[in-house]
C-alpha cells in the first residue's frame, strides 16, 4: 500500500513492513517532516534510509515497521496494560467514537477485565504517548500476630521525701489474682489475593505467626472470637517469668505481723508480710520476700529469699543478731546492727550503722548517706555519700575486685560458645522463614517438621538469653 508519493520519493507498507523509493536526493529533515504527520511508520534501519535518500535511484529499501492505530502493551507481570495511540489530532477528532469502541474491542479480545481505567474514556487522550488504561490490584500481605503480656514493676526502690516524711519504695512482687488478665494473643490475618488486569489471581502472603509463652498450669489460654487468644491466671499468686515463659508463682501473704500468730514462715514461692517480723522470728521463701510495715524489722532470726530479692520497707534495726539473705538482691531503708548477705546488689536508703555486709555491690542512695562502722565486703563496687566517722569506731570497707585475665578468658570462652548458638540459630531461622512462606502448601509431613524446628528454636533463644543473664556481661552479636 502506497503511503506517500511526490516527485522525490515514495513510502510503501508491505504487510507491517515499511519501504522507502527516492527518485531525488531529499534531506533528512524532510523526510522527518513528512514522517511527522504518519505516526504508524517506525523507522528502524536509519543506516538504509541514510542510503536510500543519497543514492535516490528508487531501489526500494526496508526502513522500519508499520504500526497498528492502537497499540496495547502488558507488563510482564500483567499489573499494567498501556495504550497507545498512533495517529494525529486530526484522525483523532473525526473518528473519536470508533477509536474509542476499538479500544473497547481490544481489550476485550486481549482479555483485559480488572482495573481498567475508565476515566481515560471520558477525556480527550493524549496521542503518540503511553496511557495507563488498566491497572491490576497487588496483593495485601496479612498482618503479623501480635503479642502482649502483664508488664512487670520495675525493680528499682525510689527515697522519697514528702512533708518531713521520708518513704522508701519499691514494687518487688506482682500479686494476681486467678482470672486476671496475663497477656493476650492477636492472630495473624491470611492476607487478600490481588488480581493481574487479566483477572489472574496473585496469592497474598499470610501474617507471621508467633507463639505465646507461658505455663500452662497455672496460666489458662482463653479464646475470644476468631481472631484473639487471651491469657488469664488460673490461681491466685504472684506474676513472674521463667525463661521468657509468663507464670503465676504460688505467692504467701500474711495481712499483718509474723509473731506468735503465725510462727516462722518457710514457703517455696512468693512472700509478702504488709506488717512486721517480730523479734527471733524467721521469713524464709524461694521467691522474692517483701516486708511492707514502714516500722521495719529488728532482731529477726532470718529473712532470706533464696533464688529472689529481699525488700523490707522500714529497714532493719538488727540489735547485733538480725540477718538477712538473697539470692539476688536486698533492698533497705537503713540497716544498723544486722548481717545482710546478697548474691547481687545490697541497695540501701539512707545509712548503714555497725552492719555486716556483703554483696557484689553495696550502693546508698540517698544524698549525704552514710556508712558508720561495721564491715562492707563487696566483690565490685561500694557507694556511699559519707564512709567512717573521726568519732565511731573503725570502718572497715573492702572491694576485692576480680581477676583480669580469669574474667577475659571467661569471656573469651563464652563468646565462642554464643557465636555457635548464634549460628545454628540464624541457620533454623532461614529454614523456618522458608517455610512459613509456604505453610498453606505443607502436607502434614512438613507441618510437623515445621512445629519441631519451631520449638528448637525457642530454646535455642532461651538459651542465649541464659547466657547473658548468668554471665552479666554485654555479649554483642545477634539473631539476624
Amino acid at each position: 500500500m502506497k503511503h506517500y508519493s511526490d516527485e522525490r520519493i515514495e513510502l510503501i507498507t508491505k504487510g507491517d513492513a515499511v519501504f522507502i523509493k527516492c527518485r531525488k536526493p531529499i534531506e533528512l529533515k524532510n523526510i522527518n517532516e513528512i514522517l511527522s504527520t504518519m505516526p504508524r511508520l517506525m523507522i528502524s534501519n536509519f543506516s538504509g534510509l541514510r542510503d536510500a535518500i543519497i543514492k535516490a535511484n528508487f531501489e526500494e529499501v526496508h526502513i522500519g515497521a508499520y504500526k497498528p492505530m492502537i497499540e496495547l502493551e502488558i507488563s510482564k507481570d500483567e499489573m499494567m496494560a498501556h495504550l497507545k495511540l498512533n495517529m494525529i489530532k486530526e484522525n483523532y477528532s473525526a473518528n473519536e467514537e470508533q477509536i474509542i469502541s476499538d479500544i473497547i474491542t481490544l481489550l476485550q479480545i486481549e482479555q483485559i477485565s480488572v482495573g481498567i481505567l475508565s476515566e481515560v474514556f471520558s477525556q480527550p487522550m493524549e496521542l503518540q504517548k503511553k496511557i495507563l488504561i488498566a491497572q491490576g490490584t497487588p496483593p495485601i500481605p496479612g498482618t503479623d500476630a501480635k503479642l502482649s503480656y502483664f508488664t512487670l514493676s520495675k525493680k528499682k526502690p525510689e527515697f522519697k521525701t514528702g512533708g518531713g516524711v521520708d518513704h522508701f519504695e519499691i514494687n518487688l512482687i506482682d500479686p494476681i489474682n486467678s482470672g486476671d488478665w496475663l497477656g493476650e494473643k492477636t492472630f495473624a490475618t491470611e492476607g487478600i489475593a490481588g488480581k493481574t488486569v487479566k483477572g489472574n489471581e496473585i496469592p497474598a502472603k499470610s501474617g507471621k505467626d508467633l507463639k505465646l509463652k507461658y505455663d500452662s498450669e497455672t496460666v489458662q489460654l482463653q479464646m475470644v472470637g476468631d481472631s484473639k487468644a487471651v491469657l488469664k491466671a488460673k490461681i491466685n499468686g504472684a506474676v513472674s517469668v521463667v525463661n521468657q515463659e509468663i507464670r503465676v508463682e504460688q505467692h504467701l501473704v500474711i495481712g499483718g505481723n509474723v509473731d506468735y500468730s503465725t510462727g516462722n514462715i518457710n514457703f517455696d514461692g512468693f512472700v509478702t508480710v504488709k506488717g512486721s517480723v517480730e523479734d527471733c522470728f524467721s521469713v524464709i521463701g524461694t521467691k522474692d520476700v517483701a516486708i511492707l510495715g514502714n516500722m521495719g524489722v529488728g532482731a529477726v532470726a532470718l529473712i532470706e529469699s533464696k533464688d529472689g530479692s529481699v525488700s523490707i520497707t522500714g529497714g532493719i534495726n538488727g540489735k547485733g543478731s538480725g540477718v538477712i539473705k538473697a539470692g539476688k538482691n536486698i533492698y533497705l531503708k537503713y540497716c544498723n546492727e544486722a548481717q545482710i548477705v546478697a548474691e547481687g546488689i545490697v541497695q540501701i536508703g539512707a545509712y548503714a550503722y555497725d552492719a555486716d555486709i556483703q554483696a557484689s555491690k553495696v550502693i546508698l542512695m540517698k544524698n549525704g548517706s552514710k556508712v558508720v562502722g561495721g564491715k562492707i565486703i563487696a566483690k565490685h563496687q561500694i557507694i556511699s555519700g559519707v564512709i567512717g566517722n573521726q568519732f565511731e569506731r573503725e570502718t572497715n570497707i573492702q572491694v576485692i575486685g576480680f581477676d583480669r585475665t580469669q574474667m577475659k578468658q571467661e569471656l573469651d570462652n563464652v563468646q565462642v560458645y554464643y557465636l555457635d548458638v548464634i549460628e545454628r540459630a540464624n541457620k533454623i531461622k532461614r529454614q523456618l522463614d522458608i517455610f512459613h512462606v509456604n505453610l498453606d502448601k505443607l502436607d502434614e509431613k512438613a507441618t510437623n517438621t515445621y512445629h519441631i524446628m519451631q520449638r528448637e528454636f525457642d530454646k535455642i533463644i532461651i538459651e542465649m538469653t541464659n547466657i547473658k543473664l548468668n554471665f552479666r556481661t554485654p555479649i554483642n552479636p545477634a539473631v539476624a
